[in-house]
């Protein structure tokens, strides 16, 4: 293969790879790789009966903005905690 000069160079040589680590059953590069997509992304990947199990699942929950939210709810500013949080993300409330 001609070096890799574009996106889709790149992904073309990642799925051979991926190709080459599952036949080998090195799979913990790839479970890190695919925990970094969208849930929406994983359940469309699947097969659709297999994605009515997980329709359920929301990115929302997941999404910084949301943890953030419910750190600065669960620790308030009078702990030290919520004080470093407020103080490390510019928040006020």
């Amino acid at each position: 293969m001609k070096s890799p000069k574009n996106k889709e160079d790149l992904i073309e040589t990642s799925v051979k790879q991926i190709e080459t680590d599952v036949h080998c059953g090195h799979v913990t590069s790839l479970q890190e790789l695919v925990m970094s997509c969208s849930i929406e992304k994983l359940i469309a990947y699947l097969p659709e009966d297999d994605q009515k199990k997980f329709k359920h699942l929301d990115d929302r929950e997941f999404r910084t903005e949301n943890v953030l939210n419910n750190l600065i709810k669960q620790y308030p500013n009078d702990t030290e905690l919520g004080r470093e949080i407020r103080k490390r993300y510019g928040r006020t409330t």
